[in-house]
């Protein structure tokens, strides 16, 4: 005889089917939604700057670019905007 570590409620004849549905949801949808959002990959490289900014950036940048000009580069990022929308 084999003995199932649950509680008695879930045992009975009437909640087997459910039982049976919350355990393949566990054992298939969660694992498959983790690697799912895993796989779906992020908008930030390596060093915690946004592919948006970096592109930005890309095209912008070029010799003739001063120090005067960092100013608008910071406002032209992403970050800098998204921070200045949570700050509002």
């Amino acid at each position: 005889k084999m003995g199932i570590a649950l509680h008695p409620a879930l045992l009975v004849k009437e909640n087997q089917i459910f039982t049976l549905c919350c355990f393949f949801a566990v054992l298939f949808i969660v694992p498959f939604s983790v690697v799912c959002c895993c796989l779906r990959g992020s908008n930030v490289s390596s060093h915690g700057v946004s592919a948006e900014t970096l592109k930005i950036f890309n095209a912008c940048i070029n010799l003739e670019v001063t120090a005067e000009d960092t100013v608008g580069l910071l406002a032209a990022s992403a970050e800098e905007r998204r921070q200045l929308c949570m700050d509002a």
